[in-house]
């Protein structure tokens, strides 16, 4: 059963940031999963992935890479923390949704 949840973001193009507790100089598998549920036609999601402040991944369009809505799509790293580095941080910026008037 799913729930749906909803969120009053005066502002579409928005932030979501994941700290998480590292040790220092270890390396780290990060995968991260993504799937397009809100969108209905393609083309219209477009984000960026940082991993610790240093960009993954631009203007991801998960329509793109993926051919179709609703298609889970992954993309694994390794990160490797600093010996002074504590947290570690993945961040999904300007999430724009793009409208088109047809």
């Amino acid at each position: 059963m799913f729930k749906e949840y909803s969120i009053n973001v005066p502002d579409l193009d928005f932030n979501i940031t994941w700290v998480l507790p590292v040790d220092p100089g270890s390396t780290y598998f990060v995968r991260v999963h993504f799937c397009d549920i809100v969108c209905t036609s393609l083309n219209t999601l477009l984000f960026n992935l940082y991993i610790n402040s240093k960009n993954a991944y631009s203007d991801l369009d998960l329509s793109s890479l993926t051919g179709n809505l609703d298609v889970s799509f992954y993309k694994d790293f390794a990160c490797k923390s600093s010996d002074f580095l504590r947290f570690y941080s993945a961040s999904i910026e300007g999430i724009i949704l793009i409208w088109r008037i047809i």
